[in-house]
């Protein structure tokens, strides 16, 4: 359940401001105004926001004799999980890549050496957009505001009501991509003679 503005406040709003408020879905629960006091509403809906997780991993092996072998992995994993809030759908991608390249070679019949390097690379992106859910009327939130010239603006209307319990807030239409990635490189090797074992990382 939502809280979104009903009939009344939809109505006698200012006629620049409708528009944004129209950008909610429709009531179709219970409504805690009146014509004289406009207020707040229920809607009450359900809905499905699947998420999806895909992971690929490739390896190769290669011997070059008896006492050498390497070998390379490959693992790309991509996630999407999208929510929902009563105006927007919000999409939260996730990439990450790691790669790794390892050898083992003998150093006699009791000692070997095994030496691992490897790379991951993580980016995440949240991108929300509004939509015609629950029979709203999507409108672009920052022309509205003036703020369409901004590349990287994010307006917001906050919707606070005395008494109603809980204020409502609106985001630009499409809000503005908000991306971060990083990168990780590890080496670790290891010495390995009868039941000595020694690591650095």
């Amino acid at each position: 359940m939502n809280l979104v503005p009903d009939t009344f406040l939809r109505q006698q709003a200012p006629a620049a401001l409708q528009p944004i408020l129209n950008a909610y879905p429709v009531q179709n629960g219970m409504d805690f105004g009146t014509a004289a006091a406009p207020s707040l509403a229920q809607f009450i809906k359900s809905y499905s926001v699947p998420s999806q997780i895909d992971s690929t991993s490739i390896r190769l092996d290669h011997t070059f004799g008896p006492k050498l072998s390497l070998f390379f992995r490959f693992g790309y994993t991509q996630a999407r999980n999208p929510t929902r809030s009563s105006y927007a759908l919000s999409q939260f991608n996730y990439h990450t890549q790691t790669y790794t390249l390892g050898g083992i070679s003998q150093l006699s019949s009791r000692a070997n050496n095994d030496i691992r390097l490897g790379y991951t690379r993580s980016d995440a992106k949240q991108q929300g957009t509004a939509d015609g859910f629950g029979g709203a009327t999507p409108i672009n939130l920052a022309a509205a505001m003036g703020a369409s010239s901004s590349a990287g603006g994010q307006p917001i209307v906050d919707i606070i009501i005395p008494g109603a319990g809980q204020g409502l807030s609106i985001y630009a239409t499409t809000i503005a991509a908000i991306g971060c990635g990083n990168g990780t490189w590890s080496i670790r090797s290891a010495l390995c003679q009868g039941i000595i074992r020694s690591n650095w990382e």
